[in-house]
């Protein structure tokens, strides 16, 4: 398995973020990126636009090095990527998180969760638990409520709501 997990990183560039941690932010020009991803001239006048999958995956990689992740459950819960980690086809379970795992539906481990807030917040979720259909909030929360759109606690509303702004999610 893990010969077929090096296969499939074969095509990804090799770029070691850990390199670039700690680093001054560089951040080109619009004009340099809209050359280069071959964006229309008027591209931000139009409600959507079309990007190179690299450039997307880049992007998405610079908050993915933000999130909270840990190395231990996630390579306990993908042992492909731990197989991989181990005979050292893969620098480290963070570098595969940011690259591909998040891509194909991973999580970086298991979400802290806000327990009361999260209850207060979402009160189906007490009505769950009372009922016996939920177990608690942070099971709720990764197994099921980050992928309905939930946030496991007020921190994260902020910047939940210019996500969805972002996405056009009403």
């Amino acid at each position: 398995m893990a010969r077929k997990m090096h296969e499939q990183l074969r095509d990804e560039p090799e770029i070691d973020y850990a390199l670039c941690q700690g680093l001054d932010v560089y951040v080109p020009s619009f004009a340099y990126v809209s050359t280069h991803a071959s964006l229309p001239a008027n591209a931000l006048k139009n409600e959507t636009i079309t990007i190179p999958t690299k450039l997307f995956k880049f992007l998405m990689s610079a908050w993915l090095h933000r999130e909270a992740f840990n190395e231990n459950e996630y390579r306990a819960a993908n042992p492909d990527v731990d197989a991989a980690v181990g005979l050292g086809e893969l620098k480290s379970a963070k570098l595969h998180y940011v690259t591909n795992g998040y891509f194909e539906g991973r999580t970086p481990g298991r979400y802290i969760v806000d327990e009361n807030w999260y209850r207060s917040k979402y009160p189906d979720i007490g009505l769950g638990e009372r009922k016996g259909l939920v177990a608690n909030p942070t099971t709720h929360y990764n197994l099921t409520g980050r992928f309905e759109g939930r946030v496991g606690n007020d921190r994260q509303l902020c910047i939940k709501r210019l996500w969805d702004e972002a996405l056009g999610v009403k």
